[in-house]
């Protein structure tokens, strides 16, 4: 008799507990980049694995201020109706089987080179001093021995939001420029000074100034800005290392000022 009890307890145990990790589907959400620059676009991926079969999923992303994500139909995964709810970020799928599993994407559009977003107007600057969070919930229904039942899941995914990659080149070559004049002035000021001893005036010494440092110097300056931009490129291989213009302005400096004058000598000489 307690031996048929046991084995009794165990069966529902096991039932239970089969049901329950049974009905219980996976989910994940990944992107195509890891950031997102002005101008440009990126994807949002939604896996959604499962072992037993769902129907009436139903998936929304949140889109952060000044972006736009769009949802995309693809075979089995349809759009919500737009012009009766307004929305263009949510996604339905009405069924899926058994030991199944399937991928909505989402496009994502970052707002413009002007910090304006794809759709309505401009509301702030839409700092790029911290990630964008973009909230994902999916909604979801199964069965199960006790009869239908309701699931969600919730998660966030964040990128970095940076400046165009144009943007960040222009500003870095502004930098080693304004790095360059700095470097020059510097090791250079004694014969500088000589220099302005003959001009009378704030507008001539000016003039002289810079035509001290940019004019009389100009195969040196012009060899640094191409090896700057090299190191520009380099550095911004997999992903840009700023997320704003003023940073990529920092960064140029750093590389005006620290650039070894005697090896940019010998790649101007070695170029000719």
């Amino acid at each position: 008799m307690i031996r048929n009890c046991v084995i009794a307890c165990l069966a529902v145990i096991n039932l239970v507990f089969c049901d329950a990790v049974y009905a219980s589907p996976s989910f994940e959400v990944s992107t195509s980049s890891n950031s997102a620059e002005k101008g440009h676009t990126f994807q949002i991926f939604v896996e959604i694995e499962s072992n037993e079969p769902l129907h009436d999923i139903v998936i929304s992303v949140t889109q952060p201020e000044g972006f736009y994500v769009q949802a995309i139909p693809s075979p089995g995964i349809t759009v919500v109706n737009e012009q009766k709810t307004n929305a263009h970020n949510i996604t339905r799928i009405d069924s899926l089987g058994q030991n199944s599993s399937i991928t909505a994407p989402f496009k994502v559009w970052a707002p413009n080179l002007s910090g304006k977003p794809k759709i309505g107007d401009k509301q702030s600057l839409y700092s790029t001093r911290e990630p964008k969070a973009f909230p994902v919930n999916i909604f979801y229904k199964s069965k199960s021995t006790s009869g239908e039942v309701e699931g969600s899941f919730t998660t966030k995914v964040s990128v970095r939001y940076t400046t165009s990659i144009g943007h960040y080149l222009m500003a870095g070559l502004f930098g080693v420029l304004l790095g360059f004049i700095v470097k020059i002035a510097t090791q250079y000021r004694q014969e500088i000074a000589e220099s302005l001893k003959d001009s009378e005036t704030i507008t001539q010494k000016t003039g002289m100034f810079f035509f001290q440092i940019l004019i009389t110097r100009l195969p040196l300056l012009l060899t640094l800005l191409i090896v700057g931009f090299g190191v520009l490129l380099s550095l911004a291989k997999d992903d840009l290392p700023v997320t704003s213009w003023h940073q990529a302005i920092a960064l140029g400096i750093g590389v005006g000022i620290l650039s070894d004058e005697q090896l940019i000598t010998k790649i101007k000489r070695f170029k000719v």
